[in-house]
């Protein structure tokens, strides 16, 4: 590696010479490192310095340093180790050994066994007390690379054990235990039969210490639903319980390894912590950017809807990304050169690390309202995101967060009705599909039913919920039903059955759009140039009288034939803004059906006008499904 003279002289206690930490916070202008004297100099010397390179070439993909003119003649900015918004970004951590001479064998994803040994020590501390027994099946690795594989039937033992979480690649090319095979690997899985990506997770599990290991694939029957739904129900405490999950979003095929040369570019130099002393290994300069959220949370493997359940209960994640290893607990967020301290009490960020600690904070108060409230906030946050995750079996929807939603129910008790929560019913019934590229619904039915209408989960595709950012009035009862056992078909009907005492009144939708004026609708004819837009405002619903109520909008993408005749039922009243938000309903045409039975077509903002229509009748018995 050609370092120049400048590069070649950096110490730890230059780089260190910042106003941090000499204690100078109010200084405009930090120490820092003197370099090369203009940007001339520097692009000549990054012809031949490996460092110069990577700082001019940061500089101008930054914008911090201008794409070169001999005319221009610009002093860079200096080295340091904190910088200021208009300085470079670089970025150091220490290796434990130059890795460019260590055994290949002793390296994970860049990090030296030693690195990993630390990581062993730290989870010995953070460690849970005791020992758990959640998955039926984990595979026995044993404690060196020579021993065999095999399966291990738990039959309720308990023991320490890391998960993998992973993205599936070819079902014919991986691996997967089935009726045929569970005889014959519970004696030993061949090697040669795992792909690289299992072989590496083997890897790393037993250098971290453990001598068990769950993966899906192998640990679940793939040949049948039945094992398959059993062990589904169980993968909220297979992973919330595991000591550590192994995160392989380097791995982007399902097939290939997620041990391997760092994917970035690193120069290093050698690590000295002043010019009189000698060189202590290497110290490695990268560029800096959002590693976490380029890495870990835009990453193709964390976007599936299985893996979002898989981070959010698990106690802590080993991430192996492409340039780096990540690690996430309820406590600490760490990668190579920064680590954050999470609050215990914290209520913001992301729902992955919030809900596990306000789970917890209510295990100890159970009674506390505004508590429950932001675990019902968190879990439509994680619905909304849910909805919009890959998945490769649309049946799979209400699967995917089944552990998370068992987690909850253990803690607020509330009836969890297909993805919504009984407490919360208020919020939760006001959702709605999430427009994009200019179109009213990008939702569907899915092939197979899965949910009544009135939940989020009877569609297939992105929804969001309204935000219960102001105060609001709930215009509805939840009232029990009793139903005659003996009558099958009032029994299969009362499975998907919401039944409410609420405003309910017969509507009209038409083909206008509409403009709000002063809290009032107004209408826009489909000849007007402005109705393509009015319509995403809603389509103008009247009462019998031909007045504007409010203004309609469907859960799926309305046609000609969508407009007509249909009732409103008033779920919420905003005070303060004097509107109010309620459901499009269609009544059911069966004639076995009960009277005042319907089915969620879509949602209606309604107007003062509109709530005032609604209430000058009583309250009724409204039934949906």
């Amino acid at each position: 590696m050609v370092l120049c003279n400048f590069c070649e002289g950096i110490t730890i206690e230059k780089l260190a010479d910042d106003a941090e930490v000499s204690g100078l916070e109010n200084k405009e202008e930090p120490p820092g490192y003197s370099h090369h004297p203009s940007y001339p100099a520097l692009l000549e010397s990054a012809k031949t310095c490996e460092l110069c390179r990577l700082i001019s070439d940061i500089g101008e993909n930054d914008g911090i340093l201008p794409k070169f003119d001999p005319k221009f003649d610009m002093v860079p900015d200096q080295i340091a180790l904190r910088n200021a918004s208009q300085r470079l970004k670089l970025r150091a951590f220490r290796s434990a050994h130059d890795q460019s001479s260590g055994s290949k064998g002793l390296e994970l994803s860049g990090v030296s066994l030693m690195n990993a040994q630390r990581l062993r020590v730290y989870l010995e501390i953070a460690a849970d007390e005791g020992l758990h027994s959640a998955a039926a099946r984990v595979l026995y690795i044993g404690t060196s690379d020579s021993d065999n594989v095999q399966l291990f039937i738990s039959n309720g033992a308990k023991g320490k054990y890391a998960a993998l979480s992973h993205r599936w690649g070819n079902r014919e090319t991986t691996a997967c235990t089935t009726t045929k095979t569970i005889d014959s690997w519970t004696s030993i899985i061949p090697m040669d039969s795992l792909s690289q990506l299992f072989r590496d997770a083997i890897f790393v599990t037993r250098r971290l210490g453990f001598l068990y290991l769950w993966i899906d694939s192998l640990c679940i029957l793939q040949d049948s639903r039945e094992d398959w739904e059993r062990e589904a129900a169980s993968m909220g405490d297979v992973f919330g319980y595991s000591e550590v999950t192994i995160s392989a979003v380097a791995s982007e095929d399902g097939f290939s390894g997620f041990l391997g040369p760092r994917d970035n570019y690193m120069v290093p130099v050698s690590y000295r912590k002043s010019d009189t002393e000698p060189g202590e290994g290497l110290v490695y300069f990268r560029r800096q950017k959002n590693i976490f959220s380029d890495n870990i949370l835009e990453n193709a493997l964390n976007k599936r809807a299985w893996v979002k359940q898989e981070r959010i209960l698990a106690q802590r994640v080993l991430s192996f990304a492409k340039s780096q290893i990540f690690w996430e607990c309820r406590e600490m967020l760490a990668f190579e050169g920064k680590s954050q301290t999470i609050n215990p009490d914290f209520s913001g960020g992301s729902a992955t690390r919030r809900l596990p600690n306000l789970l917890q904070q209510l295990s100890l108060g159970r009674n506390n309202p505004s508590l429950k409230a932001k675990i019902y906030t968190t879990w439509r946050d994680i619905v909304e995101d849910v909805s919009d995750a890959g998945l490769t079996y649309e049946s799979d929807k209400l699967f995917t967060i089944q552990g998370i939603s068992q987690r909850v129910q253990r803690e607020t008790h509330s009836e969890y009705l297909y993805g919504t929560w009984a407490d919360d019913l208020a919020c939760e019934l006001h959702w709605a599909p999430q427009p994009r590229d200019r179109k009213m619904s990008i939702c569907r039915l899915p092939l197979v039913p899965r949910a009544p209408s009135w939940c989020w989960s009877s569609l297939e595709g992105p929804i969001r919920f309204w935000s219960a950012d102001l105060d609001y009035s709930v215009c509805f009862e939840r009232t029990v039903v009793n139903i005659d056992t003996d009558d099958a078909s009032k029994l299969s009907q009362q499975g998907w059955a919401l039944h409410l005492f609420a405003l309910e009144r017969a509507c009209e939708v038409t083909i206008d759009g509409l403009i709000w004026n002063n809290d009032e609708p107004s209408l826009v004819a489909p000849d007007n140039d402005d109705w393509a837009s009015a319509t995403k405002v809603g389509l103008a619903t009247l009462d019998a009288t031909g007045r504007v109520v409010g203004g309609s909008k469907f859960d799926l993408l309305p046609t000609e034939d969508s407009l007509g005749s249909y009732s409103c039922l008033l779920l919420l009243e905003f005070p303060d803004s004097k509107y109010g938000i309620g459901l499009l309903l269609n009544a059911k045409s069966s004639p076995t059906d009960a009277p005042k039975t319907y089915v969620r077509v879509g949602t209606v903002c309604l107007s003062p006008r509109g709530i005032s229509w609604l209430r000058e009748i009583k309250p009724k018995p409204v039934t949906l499904v």
